[in-house]
């Protein structure tokens, strides 16, 4: 295997790497907006995420390109492949590269996950305060003592006050 196509993959890797430390940042930045309540700070975010993953994909894409090239599939078990093709030092530098990546794939899928739960969360909150102050009917299921559900509803509609 000729030692650019290995030069290229770690190129690819490390970019991809980069690529994902800055989604992590900007991962940081949206809970900051979203904790302030800063619409358009969060449009602004969401607009370079989405530029930032556009651009990982095409990095993805093309490792996956150089992988078919090769004959190998794009999945680990083709880059496990790859890494058995290489010399000794260049095996362990794109290992570790790639290694990073996975790393910083983990945590950025860590870091929008918590995003995803916090504006969920305060959807919820969101909506549950709108049900009460329009006044709609929230019935609280509980058991009596047959095992049979009953409606239970507190009154206390803030429309009512």
């Amino acid at each position: 295997m000729s030692i650019s196509v290995s030069q290229q993959f770690y190129h690819l890797i490390q970019k991809g790497t980069q690529q994902l430390g800055a989604l992590c940042s900007l991962c940081d930045e949206e809970k900051a907006a979203i904790e302030a309540h800063s619409a358009e700070e969060l449009i602004s975010i969401i607009e370079r995420k989405r530029a930032l993953l556009a651009d990982f994909a095409d990095n993805v894409n093309a490792r996956n390109q150089m992988l078919a090239e090769q004959g190998l599939s794009p999945d680990p078990k083709g880059v496990s492949s790859l890494l058995e093709r290489l010399a000794g030092g260049e095996r362990k530098a794109v290992a570790d590269a790639w290694s990073r990546l996975e790393q910083a794939l983990k945590e950025a899928a860590r870091l929008n996950e918590r995003n995803e739960q916090i504006v969920l969360r305060s959807q919820k909150n969101l909506d549950q305060l709108l049900r009460i102050i329009r006044g709609q009917d929230v019935r609280t299921s509980l058991y009596n003592d047959a095992g049979i559900k009953g409606n239970y509803s507190a009154q206390n509609t803030l429309g009512k006050a």
